[in-house]
């Protein structure tokens, strides 16, 4: 898979004739991942070997254009392992900023996906919107989509439970501590990243002790007491993971997560 990040990268292509999808696909999750399939199915009809392109943004458009932007669920390497696993060939990270959101629907969508990519089939989710005030979306793709002429497909949402599987409704769960509902929203297990930093050494004075994780996202579970697979490298250990704001041994509030790992004793600090 190739990853883009500058539009001139695109340019370099000279693309011609690829099935895109675009979206903004925080934590790519089934919805997505339905529509993923959508465009690959398309891409065969138009010809076996059409090229997939994935579209997305850098940072999230809320990001930019709201003070209260939601939490990631993960991170843009993430994003980039699993379209990768999803067998995507191009994935564009188009540079969200002030002077993109100021773009009509119509000049978006020509300057970024008609003109950069020649698409042969376009495929948006059911709820996209983009340009200025949100004035592009399905309808506009579709018009624009005969002056080329390009085929322009809307997916509908794929629900669980009768929920839509969304970003919004996955990022709840997760908040709630509900790790089965979110591996089921998500098509896999959620997980956090980060490095193992000192603590008090306390839990080690009751004979239990535990990994001080220093978080490089942005969300973790709800406050609770967690089952969970600790990778450390390559290898993988079990291990019983508390989240939550140690209340009896300090009296700051700030939240933890602290990991005791079973049948374990080497240092990993700053792992």
């Amino acid at each position: 898979m190739l990853v883009l990040n500058h539009k001139d990268e695109v340019k370099a292509l000279k693309a011609s004739g690829v099935a895109v999808t675009i979206g903004s696909f925080d934590g790519v999750h089934r919805g997505h991942q339905h529509l993923i399939s959508v465009l690959k199915k398309e891409a065969q009809a138009i010809k076996p070997g059409t090229k997939l392109a994935v579209l997305t943004f850098d940072p999230h458009p809320e990001r930019v254009l709201s003070s209260t932007p939601p939490l990631q669920l993960f991170n843009k390497q993430d994003q980039i392992d699993v379209f990768e696993d999803l067998g995507i060939d191009y994935l564009f990270f188009i540079p969200f900023d002030k002077n993109l959101a100021a773009l009509s629907g119509a000049e978006f969508a020509q300057d970024y996906i008609f003109d950069l990519f020649k698409p042969a089939a376009v495929v948006v989710g059911y709820d996209f919107v983009f340009g200025k005030n949100r004035t592009g979306g399905f309808e506009l793709l579709k018009t624009m989509g005969e002056a080329h002429p390009t085929k322009v497909l809307k997916v509908e949402s794929l629900k669980d439970a009768g929920e839509i599987i969304s970003s919004s409704l996955i990022r709840a769960v997760i908040l709630q501590g509900d790790m089965e509902r979110a591996a089921a929203l998500l098509g896999r297990s959620y997980f956090i990243f980060g490095h193992v930093i000192e603590g008090r050494k306390l839990g080690r004075q009751l004979g239990f002790p535990t990994a001080n994780i220093s978080l490089h996202g942005e969300m973790t579970p709800g406050l609770g007491v967690y089952f969970c697979s600790i990778f450390v490298g390559a290898d993988r250990f079990a291990a019983v993971c508390n989240i939550g704001t140690n209340p009896t041994v300090t009296t700051t509030l700030d939240r933890k997560i602290e990991c005791h790992i079973l049948d374990f004793n080497q240092d990993i600090y700053n792992q």
